[in-house]
């Protein structure tokens, strides 16, 4: 709920003055002997107009310079930065981190299958952390995470972060299949193009009661 100000330096000047306009006049909401500035405690959603002047110690006394451009600014949820991710060894679960975005309510968790393709709305989290689950193996993914806030009952999203892409790899457990002559003709091609990847033959049973094979 801030808004920023940057501006060059001014030769010459020994601090700023900053404005921001209300109800059509101008209000000195701060000094600065830095060319920046930031104005806290505003309201989600509204824009603010600033005017920043001059100011020059001299002989004990300040005086007002010149002022520069009118300049405007909207406080919003800032851009989620410090995106990390862990893929699971065992399975294909994805584990997304993030870095807390202040002002920010909820994240929202974006996903493409492409870097610069449709990004799919997956889920809207409180914390900094969500769990893929849907992630497929072998495959390369690309997320994105924005923060919202509620103004007013209206959700004000933030800018997306940066993409990040992640890599799944095939899951260290293997999936096999039990065979016997119950299953009848097998396509042993079809099998071979799944994620099977050994076959269990059942040549016989162990009857319980002496321990015989049959």
């Amino acid at each position: 709920n801030a808004v920023k100000l940057s501006w060059s330096v001014v030769p010459g000047a020994s601090a700023y003055a900053v404005y921001r306009v209300e109800n059509g006049q101008l209000r000195q909401v701060g000094t600065s002997f830095t060319p920046e500035y930031t104005d806290s405690g505003l309201a989600y959603g509204v824009q603010y107009t600033y005017l920043v002047q001059t100011m020059v110690y001299v002989d004990g006394q300040w005086a007002l310079g010149g002022t520069g451009n009118y300049a405007s600014g909207t406080p919003g949820v800032r851009k989620v930065n410090g995106v990390d991710a862990v893929v699971s060894s065992t399975d294909a679960v994805v584990t997304l981190s993030w870095s807390e975005s202040p002002g920010a309510q909820l994240y929202g968790v974006l996903r493409a299958d492409q870097e610069n393709g449709a990004y799919q709305w997956l889920s809207a989290v409180s914390g900094t952390s969500f769990q893929d689950i849907t992630a497929h193996p072998e495959k390369t993914y690309y997320y994105k995470i924005y923060g919202a806030v509620s103004v007013g009952g209206v959700w004000e999203n933030g800018e997306n972060s940066d993409v990040f892409s992640v890599y799944v790899p095939r899951a260290a457990r293997a999936m096999g299949t039990d065979v016997s002559y119950h299953n009848g003709a097998i396509d042993w091609t079809r099998v071979a193009q799944s994620e099977v990847s050994f076959a269990m033959i059942r040549i016989g049973y162990r009857r319980n009661a002496d321990g015989v094979i049959i």
